[in-house]
């Protein structure tokens, strides 16, 4: 028996739940923030501005403590020196790596008593970003046909669709690659769309009716036989 996969009608450019590809820290919040980055890409942390004085930490580790805009961590502390504080309150980490990805502290003080004001916990995952996605049709018979998605990145999620329509979704894969068996006549155009938090890629392809091998060989052969014949009767 043959089991072709149903396609949903809906939108494939329906949107994905994403989180921010940035790290908005300007408000404190009771739950844990959680922001996204991309591998080799720079990361920006946006401060608050109605505080002088506050620190940043990941794990035991002091990034930053700033006062009155001035950097005041100690430079023989675990500093991390590809981080720099820029005058419109933010910090900039130069080139986002995966050690990066980790939980931080932000704690804001009053600049005069040194009161701790508020603290903030945030999240940071560094993700490297998806490939251009490898899209490919495979015949197995007149009434069968596969389709293949394949891509390079963390966290990717793979959709496939048809003419518009979704094909059902892999959803967030490790394997990197996804296949739906569809009937052998469908055409249109194949549609895969590879996102993750920090990037999107996709690939069209069109697809073609799957033929019969057996009746094309044949009439090759015959084709073949008449040209045979035509040169011995020439």
């Amino acid at each position: 028996m043959i089991w072709i996969y149903m396609i949903i009608s809906s939108l494939a450019t329906a949107a994905l739940s994403k989180g921010s590809v940035e790290c908005n820290l300007t408000k404190p919040t009771i739950t844990t923030k959680q922001c996204f980055g991309k591998l080799g890409e720079p990361l920006m942390f946006h401060l608050p501005t109605s505080t002088t004085k506050m620190s940043l930490k990941k794990n035991s580790d002091m990034i930053f403590r700033l006062v009155n805009n001035t950097d005041l961590t100690d430079t023989n502390s675990k500093k991390d020196k590809r981080m720099s504080f820029l005058n419109n309150g933010t910090l900039k980490l130069n080139e986002a790596s995966k050690e990066d990805s980790g939980d931080y502290l932000l704690e804001t003080f009053n600049s005069t008593t040194g009161e701790l004001l508020h603290n903030m916990n945030i999240h940071v995952e560094i993700q490297a970003p998806v490939s251009k996605p490898a899209v490919s049709q495979t015949c197995l018979s007149p009434e069968q046909m596969k389709v293949s998605c394949s891509s390079e990145g963390d966290g990717a999620e793979i959709i496939l669709s048809l003419e518009n329509n979704l094909l059902i979704p892999s959803g967030a894969t490790e394997k990197h690659d996804v296949t739906v068996t569809l009937y052998g006549q469908m055409t249109g155009n194949l549609m895969c769309d590879v996102q993750n938090n920090v990037s999107r890629e996709q690939t069209v392809i069109h697809l073609t009716k799957c033929q019969d091998n057996k009746f094309i060989f044949q009439t090759e052969s015959m084709y073949r036989i008449f040209l045979t014949l035509s040169h011995v009767i020439t």
